[in-house]
């Protein structure tokens, strides 16, 4: 019988415990988390679905946030990046990252979404508002054609992307914030979709 199983890595991040909190309702069931510097590739092999949670500094900057990303798309598990988990997504890929001028943290913006059939956002109203914490952004000039953007901000960076044919969705912003007022919606368009 295959897992259905939900892993949170958590990236050592405030916000993780939150993502947690949402996700354990929306399944009505226990969620693990576990550290990323705490997780062995095999021990990915127990989970259904994995959430990358948010963190601070760059993807290549953790130990091990790129062996266990890597792994997982490896294994086609259910994937969803969030900010830090989305940029580690991208990277894992070979695309690069970019700095933005302004550093958006803790910022309220509306998204543009591009994709409306994209699972992530069927329950939810068109461009909706979006928390943002970051500095860097993919770079979609080096991201592999098999990505799918799914919504821009009003610059036309990335703010969320899916893989073309496997499981794996990430999201720039976050959707466990307060200022992501339909960032539940979206967690349960990822579970459920």
């Amino acid at each position: 019988m295959l897992s259905s199983k939900t892993l949170i890595v958590d990236n050592y991040d405030s916000f993780t415990f939150n993502l947690l909190h949402i996700i354990e309702a929306i399944l009505n069931e226990d969620v693990e988390v576990k550290r990323v510097d705490e997780i062995d590739r095999q021990d990915l092999a127990a989970f259904h679905t994995i959430v990358f949670s948010p963190g601070p500094g760059l993807p290549d900057e953790s130990t091990n946030l790129l062996n266990i990303m890597r792994e997982s798309m490896r294994l086609e598990k259910r994937i969803l990046g969030v900010c830090l988990g989305l940029q580690a997504m991208a990277v894992a890929e070979g695309a690069e990252l970019k700095n933005l001028e302004t550093v958006h943290h803790g910022v309220s913006e509306q998204i543009h979404i591009s994709h409306p059939d994209s699972i992530l956002y069927q329950n939810c109203s068109v461009d909706p508002f979006i928390g943002r914490y970051h500095s860097w952004v993919v770079n979609e000039e080096k991201l592999p054609t098999c990505w799918i953007i799914t919504s821009r901000d009003k610059h036309g960076e990335v703010m969320s992307m899916e893989h073309s044919t496997k499981p794996f969705y990430g999201i720039q912003f976050h959707p466990e914030s307060v200022l992501t007022p339909e960032g539940r919606a979206i967690l349960k368009g990822f579970i459920e979709g």
